[in-house]
């Protein structure tokens, strides 16, 4: 059975595999890769929108297939997974597990990026690019 860091690797190239065959987006591991994650994530939430809530009455479009949905948590968690993967890579930390799914503690910080990730391609909620930035100054020792 492989480890949590394991598991959260192949999430973060599931990620990159995603990327690259839907959007034709290259992610390298570096800072600013985080704003094509970020392009990706609105992508899918706009698309999700507009097929949730086609017309006035909000019904959802003819081509709406409910099942669908079931993608999207795997989705949030390729890119929370990268996204977390990224700031290990970059300031080191532990995947863990604390019983509310996989989250990165990087020195006295707790990072959900997974969780994240979910909420910004389902609710539209909180920037991936701007979360990441607010991190590194966090972990980089100045005032966020």
């Amino acid at each position: 059975m492989p480890d949590l860091e394991e598991t959260m690797r192949g999430y973060a190239e599931k990620a990159v595999t995603e990327a690259r065959e839907r959007f034709a987006i290259t992610l390298d591991f570096s800072p600013a890769s985080v704003e094509r994650v970020e392009e990706m994530a609105a992508a899918i939430h706009t698309r999700r929108q507009r097929r949730l809530h086609a017309d006035e009455y909000a019904d959802p479009s003819p081509d709406w297939d409910p099942s669908e949905e079931a993608e999207y948590p795997q989705l949030a968690l390729a890119l929370g997974a990268y996204l977390g993967e990224l700031i290990r890579r970059k300031w080191g930390g532990a995947w863990e597990n604390p019983g509310q799914g996989a989250r990165l503690r990087v020195g006295g910080e707790d990072l959900n990026t997974c969780g994240l990730a979910y909420f910004r391609i389902t609710q539209g909620r909180d920037n991936l690019s701007e979360y990441y930035q607010r991190v590194a100054k966090k972990l980089e020792g100045q005032t966020a």
